[in-house]
């Protein structure tokens, strides 16, 4: 049977770099499901890896047809990486499995039935870490947030409310296509990325079903924290007032200032995430005062951290880190002293 003349309803795509010890469970929780390979295929963009990771998909390739290899002769990133993959996808819908991470039994049979029984957009459905002990209930805590409503939507996006990943929703490929969205090439490129497929789409489904497993990698960029990620995190939280599609909903420059504070609570919050990541995943207190010179220099220079009327922890957290560096150098001393007094906002 001809492969290539077949319809294909979901394209999954795959960013791969030196992931040797987890490629070949990401691949077999795919291939081993109770489904029709047809009706999907997989498009892998090996991103100049340097281990065997290559070798280890082309095994995969040797037994099924629907996989298709593409190689980046330098590393580019996974949001170039699925940029690649996007433009030689043939599915109706597209999945973004990072090659860490792994699909739960009968999870395309799943999301095939939901195609074929709804007419909607985008799918968010619901996932797992590794470390979680709610197998049953799942990871997912921001389904009460998303709506069809695009003021609500932004209200809620802006404020930090909704999970910033590209990776918990399925998507219909002729949203990314109509509005041409692409993923830019700093850190943490998904946010503006999902942001702008949820102001795109007309029709959001949710379902309850596990459909996704997030392994926890010590060495991930979530579990790592340098002046890469601080700024890429920020940069792409600024980004959201440049998509687009926000543009087009928010036209009158009255409205949009109205979205501006829920802008800045959920900039305070990404400032607090980062503040939270320097104090628990850095160990050595050189490079955490490296990390806090940066982030705080950072958002010196930056407008959109305000005072909020009703301040939540995130906020004061933020204010906190602010007031402790604005005098005199950040050394050893005075981040020691702020470690100690940033446990009073902790209970």
């Amino acid at each position: 049977m001809n492969y290539k003349n077949k319809k294909i309803i979901i394209s999954i795509i795959i960013p791969v770099f030196n992931s040797k010890t987890t490629i070949k469970k990401c691949l077999n929780s795919i291939f081993s499901q109770k489904i029709n390979h047809l009706l999907f295929e997989v498009i892998i963009i090996n991103d100049n890896s340097k281990d065997n990771s290559l070798l280890i998909i082309k095994n995969f390739k040797k037994k099924f047809d629907n996989i298709s290899i593409i190689n980046n002769s330098k590393n580019i990133g996974p949001g170039f990486s699925r940029n690649k993959g996007l433009r030689v996808a043939k599915g109706n819908y597209i999945q973004f499995l990072d090659s860490d991470d792994h699909l739960y039994d009968n999870s395309l049979k799943v999301l095939i039935s939901y195609i074929s029984k709804f007419k909607f957009d985008i799918l968010c459905y619901n996932f797992i870490h590794s470390y979680s002990k709610k197998i049953k209930k799942g990871n997912r805590k921001d389904f009460k947030y998303i709506t069809n409503n695009k003021k609500k939507l932004i209200k809620n996006f802006f404020s930090g409310e909704l999970d910033g990943s590209v990776i918990f929703t399925l998507i219909k490929k002729s949203i990314i296509d109509n509005n041409n969205i692409t993923f830019p090439k700093y850190l943490h490129e998904d946010i503006p990325y999902i942001f702008e497929v949820y102001l795109c789409s007309k029709k959001i489904k949710i379902i309850s079903e596990i459909i996704y497993f997030k392994k926890n990698r010590k060495n991930s960029i979530l579990n790592t924290l340098n002046r890469k990620r601080i700024s890429g995190l920020l940069t792409a939280w600024k980004k959201l007032l440049k998509v687009k599609t926000f543009e087009k909903i928010i036209n009158k420059q009255k409205i949009k200032k109205k979205f501006l504070k829920f802008h800045a609570r959920g900039y305070n919050g990404c400032v607090e995430s980062l503040i939270i990541l320097n104090l628990k995943l850095v160990t050595d207190i050189r490079l955490r005062i490296i990390n806090f010179k940066y982030l705080f220099k950072f958002i010196l220079n930056d407008n959109e951290i305000i005072k909020l009327n009703k301040s939540s922890k995130k906020d004061l957290i933020t204010n906190h880190f602010i007031y402790f560096f604005k005098n005199g150098a950040i050394n050893q001393n005075k981040v020691l002293r702020f470690e100690e007094s940033i446990k009073k906002f902790k209970n």
